[in-house]
């Protein structure tokens, strides 16, 4: 863990320093959250990623050779994997959102340096299904908006996106964090949409560099192998390369998550101390109370 001074989040930020104070706080902090990250929703992420990819490719396979009238038939047969396949990837990413969360919450109360990955796995453990909660209905909304017409799942998705945070710090039932968010965010609403955009497109760019070389390898091993007549069918590899190679991606992906949790909880603060100066009230009834 780095010595430099614990870095203060109840502070007015622009988005310059939302930025830059996320990674600042993710240097200094990187080896216990990455640590905890590793130890319970990566594992969960890479058995997601080689169960998807390995039947997705033996799915392409078996429909490449399978007869126009047994398609369905072809694919409804590998739908219960990769079915399990997915809920392992959200149990994965629900478990990196609570251990996330709860950790800004450890840091903000300054109970990091004592605490254990176990201890932020049990706190995380307890709250997963509120996360859980809080997923879905911000999902739905956001999903409603998108069919609806798009931009109206834009403008709802960052309307709420505070609400993990609120969650985390306050406390609150699910549809009062969300109440919440809309509210922190409506008149900050462009401010907040940059963070996340810019937040999305480093961690997009940083997986991108990570998993590139793993699907090229895959593309070079399959023109030099000849990857047979693919009227035959693909080639017994093609299954586990793929497996690997989407292992990697949502492996990559929860890891680098924190680097969005805490630009957009830096908001949730600044955005706080900007609209209610809840710092400056907690010193005021400090000196009050001497």
């Amino acid at each position: 863990m780095s010595n430099s001074a614990p870095l203060k989040l109840a502070q007015v930020r622009d988005l310059g320093q939302v930025i830059g104070a996320t990674f600042t706080l993710l240097r200094q902090q990187w080896r216990p959250l990455l640590r905890a990250l590793a130890f319970t929703a990566l594992p969960v992420a890479l058995v997601a990623g080689v169960m998807m990819g390995y039947f997705a490719g033996g799915l392409q396979d078996r429909v490449m050779g399978a007869d126009p009238d047994d398609v369905m038939g072809v694919m409804t047969s590998v739908m219960g994997p990769l079915g399990l396949g997915y809920l392992a990837l959200i149990a994965a990413y629900m478990i990196a959102i609570a251990v996330s969360y709860e950790f800004i919450r450890a840091y903000h109360q300054g109970e990091v340096p004592t605490l254990q990955p176990g201890d932020l796995w049990k706190r995380a453990r307890g709250q997963v299904f509120n996360y859980f909660v809080v997923a879905l209905l911000v999902g739905l909304l956001t999903v409603l908006g998108v069919l609806l017409c798009v931009l109206p799942g834009i403008w709802l998705g960052i309307g709420l996106s505070l609400s993990f945070t609120v969650l985390a710090i306050e406390r609150m039932g699910s549809t009062a964090a969300m109440r919440r968010s809309w509210e922190l965010v409506k008149e900050h609403w462009w401010e907040t949409f940059l963070i996340v955009l810019v937040m999305g497109l480093i961690q997009g760019v940083i997986t991108s560099v990570v998993v590139l070389p793993f699907a090229a390898v895959g593309f070079i091993w399959g023109l030099s192998s000849g990857m047979g007549d693919l009227a035959q069918g693909l080639p017994e590899w093609y299954g586990w390369v793929m497996g690997v190679s989407s292992a990697v991606q949502y492996g990559v992906t929860i890891l680098l998550y924190p680097l969005s949790v805490t630009a957009i909880s830096l908001q949730y603060f600044s955005l706080v101390e900007r609209k209610e100066s809840r710092s400056l009230e907690q010193r005021l009834e400090g000196f009050d109370a001497v």
